[in-house]
């Protein structure tokens, strides 16, 4: 993964021991296990539709969390982070 990449270059440039990859691999973790259930409710999804516009809400909810309506500074036509 990227944060081992990540890990790799940090011990490479010696980087004080304040900086961990601790959170992202938390993150992660929790980002692995959200995968899952959002894949199991999606199999439910193809025959239940009001489970279907649910989760349908939610991942639209998830991809806006994703943008800045202002975008990069210096690039605002980038809305996607």
């Amino acid at each position: 993964t990227y944060v081992n990449v990540l890990e790799t270059q940090l011990k490479a440039v010696d980087a004080p021991a304040r900086v961990t990859t601790v959170p992202l691999h938390k993150s992660i973790a929790k980002l692995r296990k959200s995968a899952i259930h959002i894949t199991k409710s999606a199999k439910e999804a193809k025959v239940n539709l009001k489970l279907r516009r649910c989760l349908n809400d939610r991942l639209v909810m998830a991809e806006r969390a994703f943008t800045d309506s202002l975008g990069l500074p210096g690039n605002p036509w980038y809305k996607h982070m």
